[in-house]
């Protein structure tokens, strides 16, 4: 990336497989893509969302919480109500993916409650969400190296 005249220079930019270098120069151009592309047939029907945080000791927040501790309280207290999937992204931080639903207020509404499980799940262990996914507490650090994260690293697919 480089910065000229207020423009950002880019490598070429594809979309299934044609060069949008030109045409994508701008959010505006990006915005007016997208809702030609991925919306002409109207809003999606269906909607899917992550939530994502760091999970800190209530009585100590600066110590890191190993996710072998995290994965075996959110495994004892069984799968969330709604179906999210729980995952860990690289740097430690618990992610929580719903399922689709049928429009943003039934998403809201499970994503809500397979919070909630969450939440009360690491609450009996002494543990508490953070409302942010940069670690107040630690610089950036690799706490799990999964293969795919590993490939994308190294510039493979």
């Amino acid at each position: 990336w480089e910065l000229s005249e207020g423009v950002v220079s880019v490598e070429p930019m594809t979309v299934l497989g044609r060069d949008t270098t030109e045409r994508l120069r701008d959010c505006a151009a990006v915005q007016g893509f997208v809702e030609r592309v991925c919306f002409k047939t109207g809003p999606p029907g269906l909607v899917g969302t992550e939530l994502e945080w760091l999970v800190a000791f209530e009585a100590d927040p600066t110590y890191a919480v190993p996710i072998p501790l995290l994965r075996a309280l959110l495994d004892a207290a069984g799968p969330p109500p709604r179906g999210s999937r729980v995952t860990f992204e690289p740097g430690g931080q618990l992610e929580l993916s719903s399922p689709a639903f049928r429009g943003p207020t039934a998403c809201w509404q499970a994503l809500h409650q397979d919070a909630e499980h969450v939440r009360l799940a690491l609450a009996s262990a002494g543990l508490r969400l953070l409302p942010t996914a940069i670690d107040p507490h630690r610089g950036p650090r690799r706490r799990m190296a999964e293969a795919g994260t590993r490939r994308r690293e190294a510039g493979q697919q």
